[in-house]
């Protein structure tokens, strides 16, 4: 398949998916993307593409590529809070231009001390990690898409922070949150 880059066109085989073509381009564009965009589309890196298109990888650098990762984090903050307080209510938890929020409604307010615990929280329980073509969508991956998500995902946090690290992070990987 011919896949149209920003520098070019070269020929891929046809169901590799946009990581795999990130790690041919660039080892460094491979660590540091976030998701892609196929045909204008915004797509998880691990989805296969079976024809000719126009793709991007995205990086933090791309505000799309932010959104995608601030959309998770929500979710993420969400889960600590609600292990730390469970009669937390959720309200919303959107992605915003500089970051991301949730809404709880609790009956006491958040002290300093609980917000550091929170953010520990955040670091130890879980990574999280919504599909991007799954955001609202009620789809779920299938067993092997999470597998092959979840080994990538494991793979850079032993590069980045060694293999106990990631040996001892859970990882969650599903369908849509229907936000």
């Amino acid at each position: 398949m011919i896949i149209t880059l920003k520098n070019g066109s070269r020929e891929f085989e046809n169901g590799m998916n946009a990581l795999d073509i990130a790690g041919q381009l660039s080892q460094d564009l491979k660590k540091q993307a976030i998701c892609a965009r196929v045909n204008g589309e915004i797509w998880e890196l691990v989805k296969p593409i079976n024809q000719d298109c126009t793709l991007e990888i995205l990086t933090f650098e791309d505000d799309d590529a932010k959104k995608v990762l601030r959309h998770t984090a929500s979710h993420v903050l969400a889960q600590a809070v609600k292990k730390l307080r469970p009669d937390a209510k959720l309200a919303i938890g959107p992605a915003i231009d500089n970051g991301f929020y949730y809404d709880f409604d609790v009956d006491e307010p958040f002290t300093p001390d609980f917000l550091a615990a929170v953010e520990k929280e955040m670091k130890n329980i879980i990574i999280a990690y919504e599909p991007v073509w799954a955001i609202g969508t009620g789809l779920t991956a299938t067993p092997e898409q999470a597998d092959e998500t979840c080994g990538v995902i494991r793979a850079a946090l032993a590069e980045i922070y060694g293999n106990e690290v990631a040996e001892s992070t859970t990882i969650q990987y599903g369908g849509s949150m229907n936000d």
